[in-house]
Formats: structure tokens, sequence, C-alpha cells
């Protein structure tokens, strides 16, 4: 049927852009959506994923502005026919995000990734795997901008995510995000912000591994808690 042609000639895309021949990648992706479309309609979930891989493909060639053209047109398909709240959504706002993060426009990014964490939630839960990952990210597109409080916020609460996950200080997930952490101490002091403020990081950033999801339900709590322990001791 002319749909498996189009599956196939996907696939032969995907092997193609494993191998870096990117010229042949795209032509056959771009036949698989020529023919889904044709078959499924311009908004089909199938004619969207074959098309956002051309996106992959602009955009491991450099060519951003061109991969976020079709990430958008992607996501304006995947919403007529999915809804807002579908994890695609979440994938092409992924995608959209790296985008605009190596086009320097890290607010974009930022804005984009929120939006992914926000539908990750109701799609999955608020501690997901998923939702935790993608806080992690934002706290690095957060970092990025030396955004500090911004990116302190999402590994802190990426951290609790984990916990609830059982995950332990030895998971690699969890040791990524306190040298995000580490990374963001040694910036904030090179940005020279308050001695106060470092102190408070660095404890509330000693204390995560003792505590459990359920204590920290926030980071807004959590800093307020060790803002208040650091000026008892003072």
């Amino acid at each position: 049927s002319p749909v498996d042609v189009a599956v196939t000639l996907n696939n032969i895309g995907f092997i193609h852009h494993l191998w870096g021949e990117f010229d042949c990648a795209m032509q056959s992706y771009l036949d698989s959506v020529d023919i889904l479309e044709s078959v499924l309609g311009p908004n089909h979930r199938n004619v969207a994923s074959a098309r956002h891989n051309m996106g992959l493909v602009h955009a491991e060639r450099g060519s951003y502005e061109e991969a976020l053209s079709i990430y958008k047109q992607v996501l304006q398909n995947q919403r007529a026919s999915l809804g807002d709240e579908h994890a695609d959504i979440a994938v092409t706002l992924d995608s959209i995000s790296t985008a605009y993060e190596h086009m320097g426009r890290l607010d974009e990014a930022a804005n984009c990734l929120e939006k992914a964490r926000m539908v990750r939630q109701c799609v999955f839960s608020k501690n997901h795997m998923y939702v935790g990952t993608t806080l992690t990210r934002l706290g690095q597109v957060y970092l990025k901008n030396e955004d500090f409080r911004q990116a302190e916020s999402s590994f802190c609460n990426a951290i609790v995510v984990y916990k609830a996950n059982h995950l332990t200080k030895d998971d690699f997930r969890i040791k990524q995000v306190m040298e995000f952490l580490s990374q963001l101490r040694h910036q904030e002091s090179e940005s020279k912000l308050s001695s106060h403020e470092g102190v408070v990081l660095d404890y509330a950033t000693n204390e995560i591994d003792s505590v459990s999801a359920e204590e920290i339900p926030n980071l807004e709590d959590a800093v307020k808690d060790a803002t208040m322990e650091v000026a008892q001791e003072r």
C-alpha cells in the first residue's frame, strides 16, 4: 500500500541520516511526507512525524532557521489533530527549544521547555521521569542564560522528581544535576552575587541528598528554609 511505501521511505531516510548522508535522507523523508500527506491528509500524526525528521536533518546540518520553520509547521499540524496535551507536542517543543538555543534565543528556548514540561505533567504526571529530564534540560538553558534562580529551581525540582522515582545519589541523572548545580555555584561566584545567596545555595545543595520528595514540594520552600536557618545561625 502507499502507506507501507511511505514508511519504508522514512526508514531509508533514517538510515541515510545515521550515515551522515543528509541529502539522501532529506529526499527519502520528503518522498515519505508527500505520499503520507496525499493519503492521510496534512494533519495526520504520521505526516507530522516524517516531516519532523526533515527538521532534524536541517538541525544536524546547522540550518536552524530551516529546522525551526519545519518544527513550527509540525507543531501546528499536531495541534490541529492531537490537541494541545499530547506527548508528541512535547517532543516537538523540545526540538523547537533546541533550535532556539543554537540560535542564541535562550528566552524562547526556555519558554518552549516550560511548555513541554507542562504538557508532560498533564499527559503523564508531575513526577514522571520525562518531567524530570525536561526540568534538567530547562535548568541547563537557564544556566546558559545566567538566570541562576530559575536554573536552581529547575535543577532542584528535577532531583525531587528523580527521588520520587526512587533514584539514588549514585544514579547518573542525579549526578548530572549535581554537576550542573556545582557549575551554577561557580558561575554565580564569577557573577559576584551576594555572599549570602551563595551560602544559601551551598546549604540547599548539600541538603538535597538527605531529603525526600515529600519534604521539598518546590524550590521556593527549600530556599526559604535554608535562608531562615542561615539567618538563625548568624
